[in-house]
């Protein structure tokens, strides 16, 4: 049996927490929101944190699809939490076979635009360049 006055408790202390966070971000990131993507996955966003990213969260946009999208999430990390850049999202590569296919076109010129910091595009230029490596790398063994 569940007990409602514990999980009442629980809750208020989880919002007690929330509250002290958001609080202490909101001091140093004014405009601080919160984005929900599609798996209803919060992250907390700012603009103030485009210029200074230094952190790039890379994923594909769906884990069963085979030729979904590579997505790039620019953030910081403040007390252990990300703050992310606003927009929080960018499309960077096209997937085939889970794998690195090719740049999408104009990802970096669309991340510039949004003023992100040279570190977090170097991030992701690694990233894709060591991916498609490693497919080229793995075709030429197949032959």
């Amino acid at each position: 049996m569940r007990d409602p006055l514990a999980e009442a408790q629980k809750a208020k202390e989880e919002a007690e927490k929330r509250l002290a966070l958001v609080t202490k971000l909101r001091e140093h990131y004014p405009d601080l929101g919160v984005v929900t993507d599609r798996w209803k996955e919060e992250r907390f966003t700012s603009v103030d944190v485009n210029a200074i990213a230094d952190h790039v969260d890379i994923r594909e946009s769906c884990g069963c699809c085979s030729d979904s999208v590579l997505l790039a999430r620019p953030y910081i990390e403040v007390e252990e939490t990300p703050v992310f850049s606003l927009p929080d999202c960018f499309r960077v590569a096209c997937m085939e076979d889970y794998e690195v296919d090719r740049p999408w076109d104009g990802w970096e010129d669309g991340m510039r635009k949004e003023a992100i910091s040279e570190a977090a595009i170097g991030i992701v230029r690694s990233h894709i360049e060591a991916s498609l490596k490693e497919r080229q790398e793995a075709k030429e063994e197949d032959e």
